[in-house]
């Protein structure tokens, strides 16, 4: 199966980029739940797994039919969920649940992605997804399309101005959120946001962060406290890279980085304070860093034991949370905690995947 590696050619010429680099959920209303969802792939099978034990164990992985890549996962209540990817290359594709992802539709067409990233729902009808298009030329543009009634159908896609790609979105309350990926110009690539205040209906011209080559993924903490990630390349060297907004996302603090993190891929809460960011280091494996101050500042990362890649995060209580990803020939993993991410289980196998790109609780 084909991955999509965003937006990062120097990067991955550098450090043989992972296959799932990208995208992930932002936990930020502190709905939990016990009941949650994983997705990712085994050769050309698009796959998922589903958890009721707040993730310390999954079921065998099944098949979500219509996609050729599926990048993240989420869910709008109880019962609701969608997951969205891409097929053929060419066409950004979702499929939906009913039954709190037990079951899933086969994968329908967006009209206007060439794929899609990520998405994120402001309410239990309300919800946008972001990715790319590129309307079959050589340049690109990020994009988002959007929903009124949970995710069973989505409004043709449109761009948001500045972008190059969308990765990730996430939002703070029911009008407010932001949306973050990467642009670039004839000479540099720079990680970009934009920003909306009506529920992801229209959204403001991207601005750039300083200090990212890109950004992977956003979360909020509170109504005006946020985290965005990504990564930044200084000298041929790929080092972690955060920022923190204290307004909603409006504006953002320059990029710092966090050592121990070649690349980080996502970032989720567990409350106010307390956060994880995950990622890996090239040829030394997944590794993550948590907070205790809403985002601000960031331990140095610790490597969880056998992942090569670690791509999503997410927590099912104010203590319990799921890490996901792949360990090189062995299949796909995940790691549980239950002290709120200062420490990690080692890595297991969930049936059936190669690599697992996104996982997610119900709301």
């Amino acid at each position: 199966m084909k991955k999509i590696i965003l937006f990062l050619p120097l990067f991955c010429l550098l450090f043989s980029c992972k296959k799932n680099i990208e995208n992930n959920n932002a936990n930020n209303n502190f709905t939990f739940s016990l009941n949650g969802v994983a997705v990712g792939y085994n050769g050309d099978r698009c796959l998922y797994s589903y958890t009721t034990d707040g993730g310390k164990t999954w079921s065998q992985s099944q098949q979500i039919h219509g996609f050729d890549n599926i990048l993240s996962v989420a869910f709008s209540s109880a019962t609701k969920g969608v997951v969205v990817g891409e097929v053929g290359d060419s066409a950004g594709v979702y499929s939906y649940t009913t039954d709190g992802g037990k079951t899933w539709s086969w994968g329908k067409q967006i009209q206007g992605f060439y794929y899609i990233a990520s998405l994120a729902f402001s309410s239990a009808t309300n919800g946008v997804a972001v990715g790319y298009n590129n309307n079959g030329g050589p340049n690109s543009y990020g994009v988002y399309s959007y929903t009124t009634d949970g995710g069973i159908t989505w409004l043709p896609a449109q761009p948001i101005h500045g972008f190059g790609n969308i990765l990730s979105v996430a939002f703070s309350s029911a009008t407010n959120g932001v949306a973050v990926g990467s642009a670039s110009d004839a000479f540099n690539y720079y990680g970009v946001y934009s920003y909306t205040t009506d529920g992801g209906k229209n959204w403001a011209p991207a601005q750039e962060i300083q200090g990212f080559y890109e950004i992977s993924s956003v979360a909020f903490s509170s109504a005006t406290n946020g985290v965005a990630v990504g990564n930044n390349i200084v000298g041929g060297v790929s080092y972690s890279a955060y920022s923190h907004t204290s307004d909603g996302g409006k504006t953002w603090s320059n990029a710092q980085s966090i050592i121990g993190i070649g690349y980080t891929s996502s970032v989720a809460f567990s409350s106010a304070t307390k956060g994880v960011a995950v990622g890996f280091v090239n040829g030394v494996g997944g590794t993550y860093s948590y907070t205790t101050d809403g985002g601000k500042t960031w331990s140095q990362a610790q490597p969880i034991q056998e992942f090569t890649n670690i791509s999503s995060v997410v927590f099912s209580s104010a203590t319990k949370g799921v890490v996901v990803g792949e360990v090189d020939t062995v299949g796909g993993t995940y790691s549980y905690t239950t002290d709120g991410g200062k420490t990690w289980s080692q890595a297991q196998l969930i049936q059936g995947f190669e690599s697992i790109n996104s996982v997610t609780f119900t709301k």
